[in-house]
């Protein structure tokens, strides 16, 4: 479930408060440099402000990336045990797509690039499933020798494992 902007606030008043104490936890957990503790720290901070607003804006898969930057053990404790739990939440809620194409004669194909509204998520298709954002989304599927081909489809938050498949014509 996605923070109210009432709890936003409440969280940004704990990160507030975390940021003023952060250069002293860093030296009283023996970092021996409260500078180079106050640097990650502050990279900490930064990452589990965008979490919240990555989750909320659905952006699962660079919530995602910032969750791992401060559930680090180099973070403070109270951040990086949050951030684990928004990881595993993220998880739950980042929908997954199995790619896959087939010639005209109902042949599987694996030399096909593909893109998900313009950025290349495969350079080849392969077996794995892949993370996408809920949301509306272009699949563009390109063959060297068959040409390109696009779907447009709705993914939703939770969905696993949904087969994006799209058949090349002549």
């Amino acid at each position: 479930m996605f923070l109210t902007s009432s709890s936003g606030r409440f969280w940004g008043l704990v990160v507030l408060v975390v940021a003023l104490l952060l250069p002293r936890l860093a030296v009283a957990q023996g970092s021996g440099d409260p500078k180079k503790g106050s640097v990650a720290s502050a990279e900490c901070i930064q990452a589990y402000e965008a979490v919240q607003s990555l989750r909320e804006q659905g952006k699962l898969i660079d919530a995602r990336e910032k969750s791992l930057v401060c559930a680090r053990e180099t973070c403070p404790k109270v951040l990086a045990t949050e951030c684990a739990q928004w990881l595993e939440k993220i998880a739950e809620s980042t929908p997954t797509v199995v790619l896959a194409a087939t010639d005209p004669a109902g042949k599987d194909l694996v030399a096909v690039k593909v893109s998900v509204d313009g950025r290349v998520v495969l350079e080849e298709l392969g077996s794995r499933a892949v993370p996408v954002d809920p949301g509306a989304h272009k699949f563009s599927f390109e063959s060297k020798e068959l040409g390109a081909a696009e779907i447009d489809l709705v993914i939703r938050e939770g969905e696993k494992n949904r087969k994006v498949s799209v058949t090349f014509s002549k």
